[in-house]
C-alpha cells in the first residue's frame, strides 16, 4: 500500500511503460479500495491516456498541460486539506493513521500524480518549493505524490530526499540504475516493456502487470468505472474550477433563504459570494454601462423567486429592457402608477405594524417585496415633487419593516446626481455595492480602499467587483441559465 511506502517516484525511458505501471496503480486501488479510503488527483502531461479514469468516483479530476486554472487550485486545494487535517488530528498526534484507526471516521487517503515530470518543471515549475514542501509534511497527513519521469536527474535533489519507494523501469544505460536506486549487484531488468527494479531489503527484478490484454484496456477501465459508480455513491471532490457560466444550479447549496443570495464566484479561492438581503433594505448595483447588467439582473430574480415568498417589481424608465424578463412584474411606463401603489402598499403595511406595536410577526404573512429600479435617476426625477418628498420617509417605513427592499440601478455619472439628496444619504451605503464590468477605477460612486490589478483589467459583464465595507472582490457573477422560465411580465 501507499500509505506504508511513502511517495513514489517511477523513472524510465520513452516506452518503458511507465503509464502503463501508473493506470495499473490507480486501477488496482480503485478495485480494492471504497473511494472513501483513497481518492486520486491526476496531472497526465504525458500522452493523456491516464484521463480514461475522469469519471471514476475514486478520482477527482485529471488535468492536462494546457489545464493551468485546474492546476493552480489543485495545489490550492491540498494546501487548505493539509491545514484541516492539521487541526483534526490534534487528538491523534498529528497523524493521519491514528485518526483512521482511532476515531471510528473515515476519510481518503489523497494520492496526486503528476506523470511527465519533466513537463511539470518546464510548464509549472513555479509549484516545485510547494511540491517540496507538501512532500515533506503530506505522508503525515494522508497526502502522498506519485511522480514519473525520463530522466535520473528530472527530479531534483532536495525532492528525491522526501521520496521513499523509486521504481526504476528501462534506462539508457546500466550504470544509471545505481544512482536511483544504489547499488544493484549486477541485477538489472530485462529488455521488456514494463520490467523494472526496485530496492526492499535487496533489489528485485519486477514486470508491470497488465490490467487487461493490451487491446482491451480501454474497454475494461471503462465498463469497471461503470460497475464503481453503480456501487459507490460518494465521490472523490473535484478540483475546484471557475465555471464557465455561473447558473443557479452552481450556486444552488449557497441559497439559504434571503438572508444567503449567491450573486457569483469570488476568483480568488472560488468559494460562493452572497448577497444578505434582510440586512440590505437599500442596494446599489452600479456600471459604465446599463445593459451590462441585464444577465446578472435576470439570474438574480429568477433567484428571488425561488429563496421563498416575494414580489420582485422591476421599473425600467430607461425602457432599455428588450428581453423579456422572468420572475417579476415588469413596468416601463406609468412610473408615478406604480409609485402610488408601493406607496399605497408600504403605508397600509406600516399603519399595522404601528398599531401592533411594530410587533413584527404581524407581517409574517406578508409577501417580501424587492423593488429593482433600472434607471434610479430617470425614475427619481419623472415622480411628482410631493413624491419625491415622501421618497425618504418610504425608505425608512421599508427599512423599520425589513419587508422592503430597493436595489437602485444606475451608472457613476447618473445616481451621482442623486448624492445630494436627504434619503440618499441616510439610505445608500456608499462603501456597500456591485459593480459590473470594466472602468471600477473610475468611478467615484462605490468607494473601494484599495486598487487590485483585477480592477485596472478589461473584463467582460459577466465578472464585477463585489464591494463590502469599501474591500472590492473580483466575482464571476451569477447569469440566468438559457433554460429559466416561468413569472409573470407586466409591460405597462
Amino acid at each position: 500500500p501507499i500509505s506504508e511506502n511513502g511517495h513514489v517516484a517511477i523513472y524510465g525511458i520513452s516506452g518503458s511503460g511507465k503509464e502503463n505501471l501508473l493506470s495499473t496503480i490507480i486501477y488496482s486501488s480503485m478495485t480494492t479500495y471504497s473511494p472513501e479510503e483513497v481518492n486520486f488527483y491526476i496531472m497526465d502531461l504525458g500522452a493523456e491516456t491516464l484521463k480514461m479514469y475522469k469519471d471514476a468516483p475514486h478520482v477527482g479530476d485529471v488535468a492536462l498541460s494546457d489545464d493551468k486554472e485546474k492546476i493552480t487550485n489543485l495545489f490550492k486545494m491540498l494546501n487548505e486539506e493539509i491545514e484541516i487535517r492539521k487541526d483534526l488530528f490534534t487528538d491523534f498526534n498529528g497523524s493521519y493513521s491514528l485518526y483512521c484507526k482511532q476515531s471510528g471516521k473515515t476519510l481518503p487517503m489523497l494520492v496526486t500524480i503528476i506523470n511527465n515530470f519533466e513537463a511539470f518543471l518546464d510548464t509549472y515549475g513555479v509549484y516545485e518549493e510547494n511540491l517540496l514542501q507538501l512532500t515533506r509534511e503530506g505522508a503525515k497527513y494522508g497526502l502522498y505524490f506519485i511522480l514519473s519521469a525520463s530522466g535520473i536527474n528530472s527530479i531534483r535533489y532536495r525532492l528525491v530526499q522526501n521520496i521513499s519507494l523509486k521504481l526504476v523501469l528501462q534506462l539508457n544505460d546500466n550504470s544509471e540504475y545505481s544512482s536511483v536506486i544504489g547499488r544493484t549487484n549486477g541485477v538489472y531488468p530485462s529488455r521488456i516493456t514494463g520490467r523494472g527494479l526496485v530496492r526492499k531489503e535487496a533489489v528485485y527484478e519486477f514486470q508491470t502487470a497488465y490490467i487487461s490484454d493490451v487491446e482491451h484496456i480501454l474497454e475494461t477501465v471503462k465498463e469497471t468505472i461503470t460497475t464503481l459508480n453503480q456501487q459507490y455513491t460518494y465521490r472523490a471532490k473535484n478540483i475546484p474550477v471557475l465555471p464557465e457560466k455561473v447558473t443557479i444550479d452552481f450556486v444552488r447549496e449557497s441559497l439559504h433563504g434571503f438572508s444567503s443570495l449567491p450573486i457569483g464566484v469570488y476568483t480568488e479561492d472560488l468559494s460562493i459570494a452572497t448577497l444578505d438581503l434582510l440586512r440590505s433594505p437599500s442596494f446599489l448595483i452600479s456600471t459604465s454601462e446599463l445593459t451590462n447588467t441585464l444577465p446578472f439582473l435576470q439570474g438574480f430574480l429568477t433567484e428571488l423567486s425561488l429563496a421563498g415568498s416575494v414580489l420582485s417589481i422591476v421599473i425600467d424608465v430607461e425602457q432599455q429592457i428588450e428581453k423579456k424578463l422572468e420572475n417579476c412584474m415588469y413596468f416601463n411606463r406609468n412610473v408615478g402608477d406604480v409609485y402610488k401603489f408601493l406607496e399605497g402598499d408600504i403605508v397600509k403595511n406600516f399603519n399595522l405594524y404601528s398599531s401592533k406595536k411594530k410587533d413584527p410577526t404581524v407581517l409574517s404573512d406578508m409577501k417580501r417585496v424587492v423593488c429593482v429600479i433600472y434607471g434610479a435617476n430617470k425614475f427619481y426625477n419623472s415622480l411628482t415633487p410631493v413624491m419625491k418628498k415622501n421618497f425618504g420617509t418610504l425608505l425608512t417605513a421599508a427599512k423599520e419593516m425589513k419587508k422592503y427592499h430597493f436595489i437602485f440601478i444606475d451608472t457613476p455619472d447618473d445616481m451621482k446626481k442623486l448624492s445630494f439628496e436627504t434619503w440618499y444619504r441616510e439610505h445608500i451605503a456608499t462603501d456597500n455595492g456591485l459593480w459590473i464590468g470594466s472602468g471600477i477605477t473610475n468611478q467615484l460612486l462605490i468607494r473601494v480602499n484599495r486598487t487590485t490589478k483585477d480592477m485596472k483589467e478589461e473584463i467582460t459583464s459577466s465578472f464585477g467587483f463585489y464591494v463590502k465595507k469599501g474591500v472590492p472582490k473580483f466575482i464571476k457573477l451569477l447569469e440566468a441559465d438559457d433554460q429559466s422560465k416561468g413569472g409573470t411580465h407586466h409591460e405597462e
